[in-house]
């Protein structure tokens, strides 16, 4: 089913561990995020929306006033159509829940979520998510800021307590953590190359039972995994820097610029010098 699956680096503004972006898509008719997974949990309210999403195989319909929750590695896409597409999204590492002795007791945050709020409780949470957006980037707002976090993570807490999850339960999810330290690994050291017997060793088992757990929970096997985050960097790359194509693809963990520009098309169905001229001319 997975065919794109990546894990995605999204990234936090450094020494924080909490972001949120208010989001206003007019580029094309639809778009589509790539099937993928990350360690960060997602807080998603979509205020001028219609589409869809998926978390863990379950597939939700998503419209104006839609909250969507994404706990960390789950697996994860949207697609959304028409032009006009608004959204806010709070993005925030799971540590930060201790941090702030935030309390799950039911660890109803380790399951997806997905509810049509009313407009009153989308108002609700429009308010608190702009607030956080305005004091966001101010000096010396640290214990506002971490208030406000803490009421709009106990505000969602409070509605999936008095809803009904329309999600699995979240095994998969659970079972992904195994592989959390590796992953944290792999992008701390920006690893590219590592063997199948090497990954298996962190954990302690062999490259078999590896090999097999891995795919069952997401749904491709580690080299091919390895491939796709090597192409999601160097999207980064191209995206956000000006070395050249060769320089990228070494980069990017490639030895061949010939054979990392023929992967990178299989995937982005562009070359990447093309793809970097795309990016360029939407800005």
């Amino acid at each position: 089913m997975y065919k794109n699956l990546v894990y995605e680096k999204l990234t936090i503004p450094h020494g924080r561990l909490v972001h949120l972006e208010n989001l206003h898509w007019t580029e094309g008719k639809n778009y589509q995020t790539f099937t993928h997974f990350h360690e960060l949990s997602e807080i998603i309210l979509y205020t001028k929306i219609r589409g869809k999403t998926t978390i863990d195989d379950e597939s939700y319909q998503i419209h104006n006033n839609t909250l969507v929750y994404v706990p960390p590695l789950a697996v994860h896409d949207a697609f959304y159509i028409d032009r006009d597409k608004k959204w806010l999204i709070l993005q925030f590492m799971p540590e930060i829940l201790n941090q702030l002795k935030i309390e799950d007791p039911n660890d109803l945050l380790s399951h997806g979520f997905v509810k049509d709020l009313s407009d009153a409780q989308t108002q609700r949470l429009i308010m608190l998510m702009h607030w956080y957006l305005e004091i966001f980037k101010a000096e010396g707002k640290a214990d506002l800021r971490s208030a406000l976090f803490r009421t709009i993570v106990s505000w969602l807490l409070d509605i999936m307590k008095r809803s009904d999850l329309k999600s699995a339960p979240g095994k998969k999810a659970g079972g992904r953590h195994q592989f959390k330290a590796l992953l944290k690994l792999l992008e701390s050291q920006k690893i590219f190359n590592i063997s199948l017997e090497e990954a298996a060793n962190t954990m302690g088992i062999t490259k078999f039972h590896f090999s097999r757990i891995f795919k069952r929970y997401f749904k491709q096997n580690f080299n091919d995994y390895l491939r796709q985050r090597k192409i999601m960097y160097a999207m980064t790359l191209l995206t956000e820097s000006n070395h050249s194509v060769s320089e990228i693809a070494k980069m990017s963990g490639f030895n061949d610029t010939a054979y990392f520009s023929k992967i990178f098309k299989k995937y982005i169905h562009q070359t990447p010098r093309n793809f970097r001229k795309s990016i360029f001319l939407k800005r």
